[in-house]
């Protein structure tokens, strides 16, 4: 089969975003991706209403809530890691096996069975933040394909998931008003078992290393934070702000049923609304890249840019050789030694001279 190739600056052949080859890919990904995404959304409009419409007391429902997260910090970080070891395939059909547990487990009014749910769903939630792009990144390195063409499906994958997200309010507050709050979760179950069947069928099983030992990414991510503050600083920027979105998806809802006297519909239209924020996120995302373009990144988060700033290249991240670290130097380097996958099991690192 003919594939268009171009050449990168050193001379090496990589396949362009006109060939087959990277059609299939982003046809394999957007529908893969966007069959999870809508489960996840189905999932988040009514997710407060339905425990409250079991009876449940308001601590009891935040309990339920802070067990997803607590399960997403644990059981979903350690999972999630041994996907480079057991398969990135495998880890996202898993996220959405947890993902239908969590969906079908709201059909049973028993409040073990909701803590069960949730731990389920914070497990699923990891699986889903961390593999798919990994998968992903993984197969475009496979394929040869070019740095662009990787930004043009992530694009891609952006656009479509706002789309859905938008759509997907819509969904849950006509099968909620049609028969129960539960509705939108059974919706989303069923996709799950469609995203499952097509993962199976399309998409190829990549690695990392799969050799490495499970402890090993825990000891080395330490070692790094230990090393580098700047990490360190942004993990902590994140933690705060993912904070909030937790607090306001914990409490949105109670919010607004408090706030009774304002409302115009009864119940409230809570997929509408999920709908509408959905909107004004999509827009802020939008308008992301025209400020970039004439404001600094770091003044968006209120941060003081470096004294001497160097325009960080993408290409860094996206080339084939890995970056590892010294543990007793706090500069990245990176090594020639190629194992077929962007995560290597071994590195070395020169600190003499040439």
């Amino acid at each position: 089969m003919h594939q268009e190739l171009a050449s990168d600056s050193e001379g090496s052949s990589i396949t362009t975003s006109n060939s087959l080859i990277f059609k299939q890919l982003q046809f394999n990904y957007l529908i893969g991706f966007a069959l999870a995404g809508a489960g996840n959304n189905l999932q988040s409009s009514y997710r407060y209403a339905i425990f409250d419409s079991y009876g449940l007391r308001r601590p009891t429902i935040e309990r339920i809530f802070l067990c997803a997260h607590i399960s997403t910090l644990t059981l979903g970080t350690l999972i999630s890691s041994l996907s480079d070891k057991y398969g990135r395939r495998t880890a996202c059909i898993l996220s959405a096996i947890f993902y239908t547990i969590s969906c079908l487990s709201l059909n049973i009014n028993v409040v073990w069975i909701f803590f069960v749910g949730s731990a389920a769903r914070g497990i699923a939630h990891s699986l889903y933040n961390t593999n798919f792009e990994a998968w992903l990144v993984q197969d475009h390195h496979n394929s040869g394909l070019s740095t662009d063409s990787l930004k043009q499906i992530l694009r891609h994958s952006f656009v479509i998931q706002s789309i859905i997200a938008i759509a997907v309010g819509f969904v849950c507050q006509f099968s909620a008003d049609l028969f129960g709050y539960v509705a939108p979760f059974d919706i989303a179950a069923g996709i799950y078992v469609i995203m499952i069947v097509f993962i199976l069928i399309q998409w190829t099983e990549n690695y990392g290393d799969k050799e490495a030992l499970s402890t090993t990414s825990f000891i080395t991510a330490f070692q790094v934070l230990r090393n580098d503050s700047r990490i360190v600083l942004v993990g902590l920027i994140t933690a705060f702000f993912e904070v909030t979105i937790y607090i306001y998806a914990i409490e949105w809802t109670p919010a607004l049923e408090h706030a009774r006297k304002w409302t115009i519909s009864e119940p409230l239209p809570l997929g509408i609304m999920f709908s509408t924020f959905m909107f004004f996120n999509m827009l802020g995302a939008v308008a992301f890249k025209p400020l970039s373009k004439r404001f600094r990144v770091q003044s968006f988060m209120f941060m003081k840019p470096p004294e001497e700033y160097v325009e960080p290249s993408e290409n860094v991240v996206l080339l084939p050789q890995t970056p590892s670290y010294d543990l007793k130097l706090k500069q990245p380097q990176t090594t020639s030694e190629y194992s077929g996958g962007i995560d290597n099991k071994s590195t070395s690192i020169n600190t003499g001279n040439d």
